[in-house]
């Protein structure tokens, strides 16, 4: 600290002990602000700030007392060490007799200093653990003793209560108060068990906390106690079911053995044929029983909550009981006198909505005669009914893909309560008979929670559509705008429905007059509910309300964008109108002259400008407003908080056919080209996002250039060099897909004819050598990377338009080689991308220019003088070769004797493979004999094999990926070929048998699956290499995108291989029903049963517990190996891909003890296990709870592994990972 700040803390700590209470105050004060302004004080410092605010506490006048426990509660974060001192002198002045040696002053602290130490609990959860002991240690005695204090009528009590509960919040499991759990819960039924009802409150809910964290035997004897209490009866029955709620509340799930015995003791007190009203009119008696039905019905809401199962198990009754009571008690009213079944049967046969008011009379005669009854306490039972049924609606909450076995019971919970005279229909009639207006607003909230859980069910609610509007049009014309409000909501969900047109009619005329009310609260609420409709017409009147909430000064913001979203969702179902139009220009109008005005409203003007000039409307706009409504748009590229919004609403525009943006081409372009020229201080993330969304609006732009009109070619011409400067710039290997959208744009161009020539000496002096430099790059794959391809057809057009020469161009390229260095491995992608550039160029040069590249190439590939040369040389014919016909070259006997080459580097001869297969597309009538008589020729070369396989794989996926018929004409030839090799030993040739096959199968699924059925069939599954291979080509067709139609109907004939004893084989299998289930799900679930779950799982089942070890020895060492291990992690990934794609079919009750198998496996197994229980735990939580017991062994086993033996320090670094 600075010699002024000391000399400033050394005055404030002197005026604490000032004679003047006044100065004390202020210093107090001051202290305050001191600490929050110097963080980081020394020990010392803060120990004489402490000091002198506890001191303060001592303090005869209650003010300063006051504003030093508000001072100590800036002390908590900073004052660590102290936290034990001022946590004793607090509890020493909140249990003191008296203050300041006045009598009755602690009385009037006593919540000041109970909050402190509120305060100081919630910070203290925040520190370390040994902090919160030593604190926690000072507070838990005097608590407990302050709770049976009788000092003060009481206060002390009160507040030690207050206090203990927030202690059970914060530190309930902790040992200190375990280990006092007993003393705790006796003191508190104690306090339960007294008379005074103030206290009681307080001790209910820490009761709760507290049990929450305790022993289960102490809890469940709680329990016992409790409803031995309630079985005897008496005055604190009401009590006693409000403890059981808050056990419930807070350990529902720990006493899930004693819900069922709860639930039937409670159901006692809220029986519907006990009716028990009229025994007595005494006034406490009525009193009393209201309170007890209304404790019963929140315990039984707690139940619910905690243990769903109670009411959504097929086997139990319970629903009915609870349905029942719940029915009559929402209709509970014994003072007001109304016949509700008539009215309900009234209600079911009119169908006319207008006539339906409901039970106004009634209500008026009510307020004539009965509202002086203040004693009327019927209500809560109501309203603690209501909030039952809340919690009973929630349990029908699901997640339709989730995997949950009580799936099916919450469908007929569902059913159940939307029965004709269910808990729905009661809350319907409610709606319109309920007297009370908080209640009422429960009985919507009710009632709106359960169309939420069961929207997906319309089946359910349009039998009951009709009377739900009709009560809501009477709730929106008479109730207040609370009501009114709850009401939208309501609405808002049944429009997902789907409404009849009467009604629906009805309903939006009543909720258009709500737009000229004052609250804006309801106004919001019903612009929220006509944005929820369907898009529909509406007269001028009515679309002139939404105009004018856009136009009204000082009108809430988000109201103003809300109508703008609202015209911007109508607009499209207007036909060609001059006055709508207009109209909707209006209420953009203030956006416009305006640029102040919120974020939000500008975003909601955008949406509404881009819905205007894609609908029929726009075609009524004239040219001058259209153009503002573009320039508008430009501008707000500009501004960083809606230029996202303002791009898509441009692209939206420019991929409509509304507006003609051939008119606005050239401006529109060069505000785009700035945007991407303009150095911004964001973050790299944001600026790569908004390029993005400027190319995207570039790209479709671009194709109204043809159309661009202007005579003014200079300015085309300077926009373009603009814009393809930028692009050159965003042509780098760092970001392949901005590079991409680059390309494209630079490629669109080309298409503006009137350019064309200019455009391509543009492209050449911005474009070009980025793009060289690209494809010069290994990030780039060469595998018809569109990037490539782009950079191929710039290429090709500035060499047919004469932008550049051949031989420049081709040298520039070819000279890109010379750097790269064979003993990277990343160089053979580089000499890839460069050949396909060179064979780009070449295959349109003149003739004398392509013939001459072509000799150098044969006389490269016959002689050359490195590998660098000669990779080039192979990968250049290839992709040549593909385009043109060289098979007069006489090239195939020179590829293929590198494939026979002894001499020639493995990347040579998978090069040579390469460009022999891409050299037999371009002549398919020659070269594929030629390439299937050397493929029989060298039966015993498995390596030559291999080679030859990769060149047939290669054209098989050429033309399965472009579609080519000239494939489906040579299955018949290339098929015998692969089905003499299935049974090969040598697995790299078995796996691109397979390859091609599956490759054959997704262009002609019918033929091979018949023909490779056929041939196992005649194996009889009696060979395992012809089974493995059998398996893979499947596999392989399927990732390739089969039809699954023709699949189903052979897949019986493949999933039999599962039952194969060689784990090659069945691992294969596996991994072929795992392809199925990711890429083709339905084709497994074809019948009844279906395939998966009674063939499949089964065999899947029997997998996961294989286990085939063996000793290896090494020497002196010895190694267990397991030949099962990819067996079992092929079944585990099974059920992982079930449980995403197809959970309804997977059987939790099998699996799970499975996955509980799984975590106790070895290391890789065990990676699968987590994954799995994670994703089981994010979908279905409920369906994990009962396997946790057995989950909790392998996990704590695994967390407690420890390194045995002798250890490489990266064995010891994995095992410490995992």
């Amino acid at each position: 600290m600075s010699s002024v700040t000391v000399v400033c803390l050394n005055t404030l700590l002197q005026k604490t002990e000032h004679y003047d209470k006044d100065e004390r105050w202020m210093a107090a004060s001051d202290l305050c602000t001191f600490m929050q302004r110097s963080p980081g004080l020394d020990s010392a410092t803060e120990g004489r700030i402490c000091t002198a605010i506890l001191n303060l506490l001592n303090d005869e006048s209650a003010d300063v007392q006051a504003i030093a426990v508000r001072t100590l509660t800036t002390l908590y974060s900073i004052c660590t060490p102290q936290l034990r001192t001022i946590a004793q002198t607090l509890l020493g002045r909140m249990m003191s007799e008296d203050d300041s040696g006045s009598k009755g002053k602690s009385s009037g602290l006593r919540d000041v200093y109970a909050n402190g130490l509120k305060k100081l609990l919630a910070v203290l959860s925040e520190q370390e653990a040994q902090v919160q002991v030593h604190v926690i240690g000072v507070c838990v005695e005097p608590l407990m003793k302050g709770v049976v204090s009788k000092k003060d009528d009481m206060q002390v009590a009160l507040y030690s209560l207050e206090v203990l509960s927030e202690l059970m919040l914060y530190f309930g499991k902790s040992e200190i108060v375990t280990a006092r759990g007993e003393r705790i819960m006796g003191v508190l039924l104690g306090v339960i068990k007294g008379n005074r009802s103030d206290l009681t409150k307080r001790a209910i809910p820490c009761l709760g906390r507290a049990a929450a964290h305790l022993n289960l035997a102490l809890v469940e004897r709680t329990v016992d106690t409790l409803m031995q209490e309630i079985q005897l009866g008496g005055t604190n029955l009401p009590v006693y079911v409000q403890t059981l709620s808050s056990l419930a509340q807070y350990c529902g799930r720990t006493l899930r053995c004693k819900s069922e015995d709860i639930l039937e003791l409670l159901m006692r007190f809220v029986d519907p044929n006990i009716d028990d009203d009229e025994q007595d009119d005494d006034e406490e008696a009525i009193s009393t029983r209201t309170q007890l039905r209304e404790s019963t019905f929140t315990a039984i809401s707690s139940l619910i909550t905690s243990n769903q199962s109670i009411v959504i198990d097929q086997g139990s009754c319970n629903l009915e009981k609870i349905d029942a009571s719940l029915r009559f008690f929402l209709k509970y009213d014994p003072n007001f006198f109304d016949d509700v079944d008539d009215e309900d049967e009234a209600m079911e046969d009119n169908s006319d909505v207008e006539s339906d008011m409901g039970s106004l009379e009634d209500e008026e005669d009510y307020e004539e005669f009965g509202a002086d009854e203040d004693d009327d306490e019927s209500w809560k039972i109501r309203r603690a009914a209501l909030r039952c049924a809340t919690s009973l609606v929630k349990t029908c909450q699901r997640n339709a893909d989730a995997v949950d076995e009580s799936y099916a019971d919450r469908q007929s919970l569902e059913a159940f309560l939307w029965t004709k005279n269910g808990l729905a229909a009661t809350l319907i009639s409610r709606m319109k008979n309920e007297r009370e207006n908080h209640v009422l607003l429960d009985v919507l909230s009710s009632f709106q929670s359960l169309l939420e859980v069961t929207i997906q069910t319309k089946e359910l609610v349009l039998p009951m559509e009709e009377q739900i509007l009709s009560n809501c049009i009477t709730l929106l014309k008479e109730k207040g705008p609370d009501v009114k409000i709850s009401i939208l909501g309501i609405l808002r969900n049944m429009s997902a429905i789907g409404s009849g047109s009467k009604v629906c009619e009805a309903v939006v005329q009543q909720v258009l007059t709500l737009l000229t009310n004052e609250s804006k609260n309801l106004k919001f609420a019903a612009l929220t509910y006509l944005s929820s409709l369907p898009p529909q017409p509406l007269p001028e009147s009515e679309f002139d309300k939404i105009v004018n909430l856009t136009q009204a000064q000082g009108e809430w913001y988000k109201i103003h964008a809300l109508a703008l979203e609202v015209l911007a969702r109508i607009v499209p179902v207007y036909s060609y109108s001059t006055t709508f139009s207009q109209r909707i220009i209006t209420a953009m109008k203030p956006t416009f002259e305006q640029p102040d005005l919120d974020s939000t409203i500008k975003i909601a003007t955008l949406t509404c400008l881009s819905s205007l000039l894609t609908s029929d409307l726009g075609k009524s706009l004239t040219e001058n407003e259209v153009c503002r409504c573009i320039q508008f748009m430009c501008k707000k590229c500009e501004e960083i908080s809606v230029r996202s919004k303002a791009l898509r609403a441009l692209l939206e525009i420019c991929t409509s056919s509304t507006i003609d943006m051939s008119r606005y081409f050239l401006s529109t372009l060069g505000t785009l080209s700035n945007l991407l020229s303009r150095e911004q201080k964001l973050s790299v993330e944001y600026i790569r996002t908004f390029k993005q969304g400027v190319l995207e609006v570039i790209l479709a732009l671009l194709p109204y250039g043809n159309a661009f009109t202007d005579t003014s070619s200079n300015d085309l011409e300077t926009t373009l060099d603009h814009l393809l400067h930028e692009i050159g710039e965003l042509v780098v290997p760092s970001d392949l897909h901005i590079s991409d959208m680059a390309l494209r744009a630079t490629l669109s161009t080309l298409n503006i004819e009137r350019s064309r020539l200019n455009v391509a000496k543009l492209i050449t002096s911005n474009v070009l050598a980025p793009s060289i430099d690209l494809a010069s790059s290994p990030l780039v794959s060469s595998n018809d990377d569109p990037s490539l391809v782009s950079i191929s057809k710039i290429l090709q057009f500035l060499v047919k338009n004469g932008s550049v020469e051949f031989k420049e161009l081709y040298n520039q390229i070819h000279n890109r080689a010379s750097v790269c260095d064979t003993g990277v491995s990343t160089s053979k992608r580089v000499l890839h991308n460069l050949a396909v550039c060179i064979a780009s160029i070449t295959a349109v040069a003149p003739d004398e220019d392509r013939l001459q590249v072509q000799n150098e190439l044969i006389s490269v590939i016959k002689s050359p003088n490195n590998d660098v040369q000669l990779l080039l040389g192979l990968f250049t014919i290839g992709e040549l070769g593909r385009q043109i016909d060289l098979s007069s070259e006489n090239l195939f006997d020179v590829l293929f004797a590198y494939l026979n080459d002894s001499v020639s580097s493995e990347d040579v001869k998978s090069c040579a493979a390469y460009s022999l297969g891409h050299f037999c597309i371009g002549s398919m009538s020659t070269s594929l004999e030629l390439l299937l008589n050397a493929f029989e020729r060298v039966q015993e070369a498995r390596k030559t094999q291999y080679l030859l396989l990769t060149s047939l794989r290669e054209i098989i996926t050429y033309h399965h990926k472009h579609q080519r018929s000239e494939a489906i004409e040579k299955i018949p030839i290339i098929e015998p070929h692969l089905f003499k090799n299935f049974g090969i030993k040598e697995e790299g040739v078995r796996t691109m048998v397979a390859e091609c096959m599956g490759a054959l199968g997704a262009i002609q699924p019918s033929y091979i699956y018949s023909k490779i059925a056929e041939f196992s069939k005649d194996m009889n599954g009696e060979d395992k290499f012809t089974s493995w291979t059998v398996v893979n080509s499947i596999r392989c067709s399927v990732v390739k995108g089969v039809d699954g139609a023709i699949l189903v109907n052979f897949l019986s004939d493949f999933l039999k291989l599962l039952d194969c004893r060689d784990l090659e084989v069945k691992c294969a299998s596996l991994l072929m029903v795992n392809s199925i289930v990711h890429y083709q799900p339905d084709v497994l679930l074809v019948g009844e049963p279906n395939m998966l779950s009674s063939f499949v799982f089964p065999c899947v089942y029997e997998a996961v517990k294989l286990k085939e070890r063996r000793v290896v020895e090494l020497g002196p060492f010895k190694e267990v190996v397991d030949d099962a291990l990819p067996t079992r992690r092929a079944a585990l990934s099974v059920f992982a891909t079930c449980l995403k794609n197809c959970p309804r079919a997977l059987d939790l009750s099998l699996f799970l003890p499975m996955l509980a198998s799984a975590l106790g496996d070895v290391q890789d197994i065990q990676l699968q296990a987590h994954q799995t229980v994670i994703f089981l735990s994010t979908q279905s939580p409920s369906a994990l709870v009962d396997a946790l017991d057995s989950f909790v062994d392998p996990l704590r086993k695994t967390c407690k592994m420890t390194i045995k033996g002798q250890k490489t320090d990266s064995e010891k670094e994995r095992i410490n990972e995992w």
